[in-house]
């Protein structure tokens, strides 16, 4: 099952010719309308409050989704890096690498009032430096 599949095997899929995760995350937050529009940060942000809010199916998802891009973009800027996360992250299940973000904001409240992405570049930098 897609959920229970490790997040490596995940990784290779978005690598492929679909990004499946990429597309979930955007059908979900898109179908329930989680954004505020009104809110005074940019509508296309969700915050570490709106985050706590989904199920466990669209944290993951979401986790999903974000571990993609992150790992798409340091391929390119920060090729260390992103051999750095890929290796810690290689043998985590999609719910261990969202555990890590919901460990994280747990630990930093603080966090739930920023862009739930900016919390989840933390606590993988957190991970790294173990």
């Amino acid at each position: 099952m897609f959920l229970d599949d490790t997040l490596y095997a995940s990784l290779e899929v978005a690598g492929g010719k679909y990004n499946f995760s990429f597309l979930f995350t955007y059908n979900i937050i898109s179908s329930r309308e989680r954004v505020d529009m009104d809110k005074k940060e940019a509508s296309y942000f969700i915050n570490g409050e709106q985050y706590i809010k989904f199920s466990l199916t669209e944290k993951t998802l979401y986790v999903l989704g974000m571990i993609d891009s992150i790992l798409s973009m340091l391929h390119i800027i920060d090729p260390d890096k992103y051999q750095t996360i890929k290796n810690k992250v290689r043998n985590l299940t999609s719910s261990q690498l969202r555990k890590v973000l919901d460990d994280y904001l747990k630990k930093n409240p603080q966090g739930l009032s920023f862009c739930v992405a900016r919390s989840f570049l933390y606590a993988l930098d957190e991970i790294i430096q173990e």
